[in-house]
């Protein structure tokens, strides 16, 4: 039987970890689970990690380097297709999308670039830098879990 996008990417965070990386999922697959939204389960899920995309090539057979000085590999797992980004800070922008520089970096300096109101404040829950600031946001923007999620 073949893996729902979020089993495939689940099993990406699972070998990433076995292998002394954090690995966690951000964006909005975390912000649909969140809400609730069904089917969630099939849809894009992307991974920032510790592992650099050299480790990352190292460690999944099947992997697409669509952003490798960037840190975003592709790795492709039964039969999906999941971004799986290196921690990074960002400088410049010569689009308002499109960094000049990139530095590899560490978790915490990470999430300070993510886009928040894309994602409802996932990332910070996920990666347990400040949950209350996170819960904070949701509710001053007025966002209200679905009740299996609270």
């Amino acid at each position: 039987m073949r893996l729902s996008a979020r089993e495939a990417a689940l099993a990406i965070v699972r070998r990433l970890r076995e292998r002394g990386f954090e690995a966690y999922f951000v964006g909005g697959c975390v912000r649909d689970w969140l809400l609730g939204r069904e089917g969630y389960e099939q849809r894009n899920h992307d991974i920032a990690t510790s592992a650099s995309p050299d480790e990352v090539s190292r460690l999944f057979p099947r992997v697409v380097p669509v952003g490798r000085r960037f840190g975003v590999m592709l790795v492709l797992q039964d039969g999906h297709c999941v971004d799986v980004a290196t921690f990074r800070t960002e400088t410049g922008y010569r689009d308002g999308r499109r960094p000049t520089g990139v530095r590899f970096s560490s978790r915490r300096e990470d999430v300070r670039r993510r886009d928040f109101t894309g994602a409802l404040g996932s990332e910070a829950i996920l990666y347990a830098v400040a949950p209350a600031i996170a819960a904070k946001w949701l509710f001053d923007h007025h966002i209200y879990l679905h009740p299996a999620y609270q």
